[in-house]
């Protein structure tokens, strides 16, 4: 039996690490505590990411929450469900529907904006500007 080459094994943890954020936000729709956020293995890109930037397990799930959105379709309909008003992730959104939020991670000197993993698209209200992941981020992530 051969061998998973790097690129099967970051798409499986990838995978693993969208089904651990599924699972959280079907805990949140249902008003039940949610797991324990996903750890990934250090050698693949997701860990890599994780380690490497310092991202708390907020940051962590709010960015795959975006890397979500791009991919699986049942990411957006689980936000909409915890807010009527949704079209896509915000600041305010995140503040909202996740306990461990913590302002410090949407200052621009915070990972998710300083290397540029989230872009923020233009607007008034910081708390407002939706969200996405960076591209370079995602096709890094999918391999």
């Amino acid at each position: 039996m051969s061998r998973p080459s790097p690129a099967q094994v970051d798409q499986a943890t990838l995978a693993d690490a969208l089904e651990s954020v599924l699972a959280h936000l079907r805990a949140l729709t249902k008003k039940q505590t949610p797991p324990a956020a996903f750890d990934a293995p250090p050698q693949t890109t997701w860990g890599r990411i994780l380690d490497g930037f310092g991202l708390s397990p907020f940051e962590a799930r709010l960015l795959l929450v975006l890397v979500g959105i791009e991919l699986e379709r049942e990411v957006s309909t689980l936000c909409a469900e915890l807010e009527s008003s949704f079209k896509r992730p915000t600041f305010g959104w995140a503040l909202r529907c996740f306990s461990d939020a913590h302002w410090d991670a949407f200052s621009p000197e915070a990972p998710l904006r300083k290397y540029g993993l989230v872009q923020l698209e233009e607007g008034p209200i910081l708390l407002d500007r939706p969200l996405c992941v960076h591209e370079r981020v995602l096709h890094a992530l999918m391999g």
